[in-house]
């Protein structure tokens, strides 16, 4: 729909018509992140070091999971001053459906990971579905 622009007669705005929801996904967004926000922190925690790796083997977390988490953990063991280690704290959530994954969706928000003292805010990005998280990136500050 094309709008005037008030004092400028000649010009108009392009407002784009709200885009038809997709009636295939059955679940909603407050479903999805009750859903999967369990997982997100259970990954966070053993990247973080608060949980043992132990608990990452599990079904619910894909191989991209597993292999980001022990990536995180090779190189924090390597720089002892980029060490993610500590409580963690999801203070942001999103979600939305997911450009790569049929039937999935994309998490994203930020974590606050750390002590009281050391507390640093890192934000992260996931992509889950059929009862699993298939992948997880987390970005520093």
């Amino acid at each position: 729909m094309l709008a005037a622009i008030p004092g400028y007669a000649h010009l108009r705005v392009h407002i784009p018509d709200e885009p038809e929801h997709n009636g295939d996904n059955d679940g909603t967004t407050i479903d999805v992140l009750h859903q999967y926000a369990p997982l997100l922190q259970i990954a966070l925690e053993i990247l973080s070091g608060v949980r043992p790796p132990h608990q990452i083997r599990s079904m619910r977390f894909g191989a991209a999971v597993r292999i980001h988490i022990g990536a995180q953990q090779r190189r924090a063991r390597a720089e002892q001053k980029n060490k993610l280690s500590g409580p963690v704290a999801v203070k942001s959530l999103h979600s939305r459906p997911s450009s790569t994954q049929p039937d999935g969706w994309e998490l994203f928000g930020t974590a606050l990971i750390g002590d009281t003292t050391t507390r640093r805010r890192y934000g992260f990005t996931a992509v889950c579905g059929d009862d699993q998280l298939l992948s997880l990136r987390v970005l520093a500050s």
